[in-house]
């Protein structure tokens, strides 16, 4: 009984722990307010699920929709509404990854990753935003296990995991040559 305790007190603070983090990431990127539509504010304590809900799904689609900082603000406003959503996670390292943030991109996409550890999406994205930092193996993997994941791929379907693949092994095998010549001069 002791050791059942213990177990739930250990997963409640790495539960806290992690709505900290998320919070954290969420404070540190967002930009100041921006206004906020009529009949979408959840600040009120008389709003219903509905309204969050309401909210949610707009800021969502904003995410998705809108580009530069105007899109990594809607997503950070749906994820205080729904931390759970693994696509506005991917959204966002999408956005971030368009603005050179690679590594908040990364966290983002770990965040998916981490409500649905077979999101082919996130995993193809992972292997370019691992790529791109210079982590071929680990992108190399990102990608195989894309193609094993649950394949929802969006709208660029399954090709994008394998075009990721592509540039990884090119620009991996480039870099492996570059490096020989180099070596050996």
């Amino acid at each position: 009984m002791k050791r059942l305790r213990t177990g739930i007190l250990v997963i409640m603070i790495i539960g806290l722990l992690w709505v900290i983090q998320i919070g954290t990431v969420l404070a540190v990127n967002t930009p100041l307010p921006m206004p906020v539509p009529s009949g979408s504010r959840v600040e009120s304590s008389s709003s219903t699920l509905q309204d969050v809900d309401h909210s949610f799904v707009h800021w969502s689609h904003n995410c998705a929709q809108l580009s530069g900082s105007d899109a990594i603000y809607a997503c950070n406003q749906a994820l205080l509404l729904n931390p759970n959503d693994s696509d506005t996670w991917t959204n966002r390292g999408q956005k971030l990854f368009k603005q050179g943030k690679y590594q908040e991109a990364l966290t983002s996409n770990q965040y998916a990753l981490l409500i649905k550890p077979d999101f082919s999406l996130a995993l193809a994205n992972q292997c370019v935003i691992l790529a791109t930092l210079g982590r071929y193996n680990e992108a190399l993997s990102a990608c195989d296990l894309a193609f094993m994941g649950d394949e929802v791929w969006g709208t660029q379907g399954e090709s994008l995991a394998w075009n990721n693949r592509g540039e990884v092994l090119f620009t991996w095998a480039t870099i492996k040559e570059h490096s020989s010549r180099l070596t050996k001069s």
